[in-house]
């Protein structure tokens, strides 16, 4: 998976980079279908953008980060996303664990998990992890022929290691989730 990763070109700008990614993830996902076991089509929202390209893309480039920000006499603590190196040069894994998450791998986890906390409480989720590699693809399921791409990150806490190591090791029988899902 090494080969895959899109190095970032100091020659370019950086507005030359983010184009340099979108079009792996458009040739991915949007110019071409990339289906999940052969049943299940990616689909990309596309009425949901931010600067011209789905929100998607730059979640799978950027991750939350917090900062104190003034408001009048207080301080807030406010979220935002910023560009993160380790997710974007991956940007091209996520197709390839898509298609190839039930290969012989020992390295490549496949699990499903229903969400427990927040506003996707009680979600069914797939989830593809590259262990060695720290890296996982989340998908959800739409409707009987396709499903979404939740997310995509590179897993870099040591904590959150082992939030997946213990949802894969208390997911189950795969079969079974893809049975649920159906």
């Amino acid at each position: 998976m090494r080969d895959l990763i899109v190095q970032y070109d100091s020659t370019k700008t950086v507005r030359e980079n983010l184009e340099n990614l979108y079009k792996y993830f458009e040739d991915d996902f949007i110019t071409n279908t990339t289906t999940l076991k052969n049943q299940y089509d990616i689909v990309i929202d596309m009425l949901s953008q931010k600067k011209n390209k789905p929100k998607i893309f730059w979640h799978v480039i950027t991750r939350d980060k917090e900062i104190r920000v003034r408001r009048g006499r207080t301080w807030q603590t406010k979220k935002i996303r910023k560009f993160d190196e380790n997710r974007a040069k991956r940007i091209r894994w996520i197709k390839h664990l898509i298609l190839n998450f039930d290969k012989t791998n020992r390295n490549i986890f496949s699990f499903f998990y229903r969400e427990t906390e927040g506003i996707n409480r009680g979600k069914l989720r797939f989830y593809i992890w590259a262990k060695d590699h720290d890296y996982i693809v989340i998908i959800e399921k739409l409707n009987a022929n396709s499903s979404f791409l939740v997310t995509a990150f590179y897993i870099d806490e040591h904590y959150n290691k082992k939030t997946y190591q213990d949802r894969y090791e208390n997911s189950g029988d795969l079969t079974l989730g893809f049975m649920q899902w159906i």
